[in-house]
């Protein structure tokens, strides 16, 4: 017995049954009940180990039986599919998109290598070009829509919220742009439009001289790889400091502006006789210009011995798992902090975190789960580690938690209380269904306004900020001053399918809140910041909280 056109939709191109048809194959999904064990009892008898490995084998074989049957059909569809596609591109009434570049190198290139890897050409700009009254630099890039890929680019920016059928698995929107946090406009006509006459390639990595003798030496925190660098020197003993306010600063190139957030690495505070080296060598590996500074005396802002010159240390994580925890939310924290910040967590499951030192750490990071089975001595035990000093990160279940416990001070709305929202008024059973599917977000894109000055969010480069959203569960925005940093704008949707009544309920609402909790912070996040390892934009947060997690106080109360 099987059962199709049930629960899983055909939109999502992510997904695997959903990616191969817009790249000229037939994605077929299949998916085998599991035995849970050697034998299970169902309402259609006995399900064995043996009987569910051979139903997957045989329905594997049998397609690619079928996938050899009808080669030359398939060969002929893939083959008209894309010879198709250049006549579809021009079939719009726009050319292309154009793409905005910024200081943040590297998160445009793993964006650009993306499109690379699907055969999907983009063009630098060689002079500026304005579109709707949004300018963009000579460092954007142009995707032309007449490519055979045609298809795949509509795909990953759309911003579709309306569809034919509202039922999702998981993901309703998944624009690409948005998860990089990159602004992007539809390029209606060529006249004006100058770029480069070859595509984008992967640029070779910079090279930088040695660094000469200097009184310090500073580097910008834009680029995506900065918080990576920056762990790196600090796990070799090198000395540094965040700057908290914007300060101009003598060079042997001239006067040159550092903007809050810029890492600063003071000569004098260093201790190891090689620490110059380890500079060369991180900014030759990361490609991140370190810049010299010929005096502490700056020209404009606060001097390099000044109080908002932030101590920053090297974060000691330990991210909480096991039963109960979001494997798969766990597993994605762990992925970003390995690859794109360069340190090992610690991941200890929940039953044992009163057996653990805490004060080995300088983080707990509480990824989306249920943590409600913690006893109270371990508790109390956080809660006496983050009073003297500990950064407490949650999100979703964790931020749940958090507020449960009085260590965020925010009130929130649960599902149950955003689902009581919708009129059940006159519905009959054969509603069920669809108002179950209306009452969900499953998985949709939303914006969110940012607090631009907040050490959470430097390099941040505009005051808006994409965020995936796939739970109902919603911080309500703090009356408190200066612990809203993220709060959803009015009109929040971006892409994906939402209904209405829980737009209207996400607009305005608490996306990030962070607040200080004696010596320590704590912060909680509505939503999941490395969404599937991908959504490079709202990654930043993590690892701001985790070298500035104690750089800013504000209370609460």
């Amino acid at each position: 017995l099987y059962f199709t056109e049930e629960s899983f939709d055909d939109f999502y191109y992510g997904k695997g049954s959903t990616y191969p048809d817009v790249n000229g194959g037939v994605g077929i999904l299949f998916e085998q009940a599991s035995s849970r064990g050697h034998l299970q009892e169902t309402i259609n008898g006995p399900l064995s180990f043996p009987f569910t490995i051979k139903n997957q084998l045989l329905t594997s074989l049998s397609t690619f039986q079928a996938a050899i049957d009808n080669r030359t059909d398939l060969l002929d569809y893939q083959a008209k599919f894309y010879n198709k596609a250049i006549d579809l591109a021009g079939d719009e009434d726009f050319k292309g998109y154009v793409v905005k570049g910024g200081a943040d190198t590297s998160r445009m290139q793993y964006f650009l290598d993306l499109l690379k890897q699907h055969q999907i050409n983009a063009y630098v700009l060689e002079e500026p070009l304005k579109v709707n009254g949004q300018s963009f630099s000579e460092k954007s890039y142009y995707v032309p829509l007449a490519q055979p890929q045609f298809r795949l680019i509509k795909a990953i920016f759309s911003e579709q919220q309306r569809f034919v059928d509202n039922t999702f698995y998981d993901v309703s929107g998944w624009t690409l742009a948005h998860a990089f946090n990159l602004e992007f406009a539809k390029v209606s006509s060529n006249w004006g439009l100058n770029v480069a006459k070859e595509p984008w390639q992967q640029p070779v990595k910079s090279s930088y001289a040695a660094l000469p003798q200097s009184y310090a030496y500073a580097f910008k925190w834009d680029d995506y790889l900065a918080p990576k660098m920056l762990n790196s020197l600090l796990e070799q003993g090198v000395k540094a400091r965040v700057a908290l306010s914007p300060l101009t600063a003598k060079t042997p190139m001239g006067e040159v502006a550092f903007e809050p957030g810029s890492i600063l690495v003071p000569a004098g505070l260093q201790t190891d006789s090689n620490w110059v080296s380890y500079l060369n060598q991180a900014q030759n590996e990361f490609g991140i210009e370190i810049t010299p500074i010929s005096s502490g005396l700056t020209v404009k802002g606060a001097d390099l011995g000044s109080r908002s010159m932030a101590v920053v240390k090297a974060p000691k994580v330990l991210l909480v798992g096991g039963e109960g925890s979001s494997q798969y939310e766990l597993g994605e924290v762990w992925y970003y902090l390995d690859r794109f910040v360069g340190t090992a967590p610690s991941i200890v499951e929940m039953q044992r975190l009163d057996d653990i030192d805490l004060e080995n750490y300088s983080h707990i990071i509480l990824a989306h789960g249920n943590y409600n089975r913690l006893d109270d001595a371990t508790k109390v035990a956080i809660k006496s580690w983050v009073r003297k000093g500990g950064v407490i990160w949650g999100h979703k279940g964790g931020a749940k938690f958090l507020a449960d416990q009085q260590l965020l001070k925010a009130n929130y709305l649960s599902r149950r209380d955003v689902a009581s929202a919708f009129d059940t008024t006159g519905l009959t059973y054969a509603d069920k269904d669809d108002l179950a599917g209306r009452q969900r977000i499953a998985g949709a894109i939303f914006n969110t306004s940012v607090d631009l000055s907040h050490p959470l969010t430097y390099s941040l480069n505009r005051n808006t900020l994409p965020v995936f959203k796939n739970s109902t569960w919603l911080l309500e925005k703090s009356d408190a001053p200066f612990v809203n940093v993220l709060t959803y704008t009015d009109k929040p949707l971006l892409a994906g399918f939402t209904d209405d009544v829980n737009v209207e309920q996400v607009a305005g609402a608490a996306g990030l809140i962070a607040h200080s909790y004696g010596k320590g912070s704590v912060i909680g996040m509505t939503d999941n910041p490395v969404f599937r390892g991908y959504w490079y934009g709202t990654s930043r947060l993590l690892s701001n909280a985790l070298f500035f997690g104690n750089a800013f106080y504000a209370s609460a109360d």
